[in-house]
């Protein structure tokens, strides 16, 4: 049976940190960006980053994101964006094929 490429979205407590755990068919090279609600990028959290086939989870904490750059945040809260909905799209690209997902996420900035 053919294995399927698949990813789950999970919060780590705090709205703002994410876990996504991919299944990968086979070894890729994987980007991972968000976007806000208007479909402008609000952050690139992985870019063409190499791995194996198999199950694997990436953390982020998006309050160390200035919007639209893959910058890390230092503090300054006027730049961050405001609490709402946002969407990841997680590209991984394989020798064989090529994998796409994309799924919406709700960032809470007021948590904190």
């Amino acid at each position: 049976m053919e294995k399927e490429f698949t990813t789950r979205l999970n919060f780590l407590g705090p709205f703002e940190q994410v876990e996504i755990e991919m299944e990968l068919p086979e070894d890729a090279h994987v980007t991972l960006q968000v976007y806000d609600d208007t479909g402008r990028e609000f952050a690139t959290i992985l870019h063409n980053k190499a791995y194996k086939a198999g199950v694997h989870r990436i953390e982020f904490d998006l309050s160390e994101y200035n919007p639209g750059t893959a910058a890390q945040f230092h503090g300054n809260q006027s730049e961050r964006k405001s609490s709402g909905f946002y969407f990841y799209r997680l590209q991984a690209q394989g020798q064989l094929k090529s994998y796409v997902d994309t799924k919406r996420l709700m960032i809470d900035h007021e948590s904190f």
